[in-house]
């Protein structure tokens, strides 16, 4: 399909970016819709929830799909020990220690959080789809061009 060969292209071009703020991009690009649009957030959604909400709120004249991308060690850590965590998006370093108790706890928070922001999207009529970054590109999309084609 041309359309989706042309959507994989662009996200194939674009560069990662500084730490962004989910709702000050919504917020400036719903400014601009002026029509009902299909919208792609593409995010890994790790930002307070009622940013990602407040976000969904001024695209609700839209179909939205969020597709919140994850490293396999973001939901998975195997991670022990002392570790110095460094945050690629703004370099900075964090020096902790991950217990088993540690990585349980995180991951029930992450667990928590995903499905939270699950029931956001059905809240206001939004897709919610996870993507890990170890899948084939072209098999995420594959997911996403699904939800548009529900």
């Amino acid at each position: 399909n041309p359309d989706m060969r042309g959507m994989v292209e662009t996200l194939n071009q674009l560069k990662k970016t500084p730490e962004s703020k989910v709702e000050k991009c919504l917020t400036e690009y719903s400014s601009r819709i002026k029509n009902k649009s299909v919208i792609v957030i593409i995010s890994d959604f790790l930002t307070e929830l009622d940013e990602i909400e407040s976000g969904l709120n001024r695209l609700e004249n839209s179909d939205v799909i969020l597709v919140n991308t994850l490293d396999i060690e973001e939901i998975d850590p195997s991670i022990e020990g002392d570790k110095i965590l460094q945050d690629p998006e703004s370099d900075s370093e964090l020096r902790t220690y991950v217990s088993r108790k540690t990585r349980s706890n995180y991951k029930q928070q992450l667990e928590e959080h995903m499905q939270k922001i699950e029931e956001k999207a059905e809240k206001y009529g939004a897709e919610y789809i996870l993507a890990s970054t170890q899948e084939d590109v072209f098999e995420s999309f594959l997911k996403v061009w699904g939800a548009l084609n529900e």
